[in-house]
């Protein structure tokens, strides 16, 4: 039962480390569409179609 609980234990910890790692990622694309934008820059399409 021990092995099966630390199995679980790393698997979760793999799991939030992944989707901290995504949610960061994302709000870093955010940020840079926002600058963009609130820089009226005209070649913004580049950070919105994720090139």
């Amino acid at each position: 039962m021990d092995e099966r609980r630390k199995f679980l234990v790393v698997g979760a910890v793999v799991a939030f480390i992944l989707l901290g790692w995504y949610v960061i990622s994302a709000l870093q694309r955010q940020q840079k569409i926002d600058d963009c934008l609130l820089s009226h820059r005209p070649n913004c399409e580049a950070y919105v179609d994720g090139k």
